[in-house]
């Protein structure tokens, strides 16, 4: 079991007390606007899946320190010729793979290549 302390426990609290303290944190840390009225509510904490889902990337490049070795950045390739509406979804995942696998701080995931009807983007 972890070691649980007031710093890690009391702002959990307040937040389950107040869920909206998240919005306020999100909006003040990131500045991001949210409109007034929201419906803001817990959900449930468990980010499990029963069945295991099997994510393949198409290609992974390490980029790492010549002297070290220690890995300086990632990048996951991701060819799209179309446009697909779950990648957004599933890139982020691909992201937190290999940021746990490579155990780097940060990780640059999918880039799609251009098609005709649709601009390149960069995935985080």
């Amino acid at each position: 079991m972890p070691n649980l302390t007031v710093t890690h426990e009391a702002p959990l609290e307040l937040i389950k007390q107040h869920p909206a303290l998240a919005v306020d944190l999100l909006r003040g840390v990131t500045g991001l606007a949210f409109p007034d009225g929201l419906d803001v509510r817990l959900a449930s904490t468990s980010l499990n899946r029963v069945t295991p889902t099997k994510y393949d990337a198409d290609s992974v490049v390490v980029v790492s320190d010549p002297v070290t070795q220690d890995p300086l950045v990632v990048i996951v390739v991701e060819p799209q010729g179309r446009d697909e509406k779950t990648k957004k979804f599933s890139w982020p995942i691909y992201v937190a793979n290999v940021r746990k696998e490579v155990g780097l701080r940060s990780a640059t995931p999918a880039l799609p290549t251009p098609s005709v009807r649709h601009s390149p983007r960069l995935s985080w």
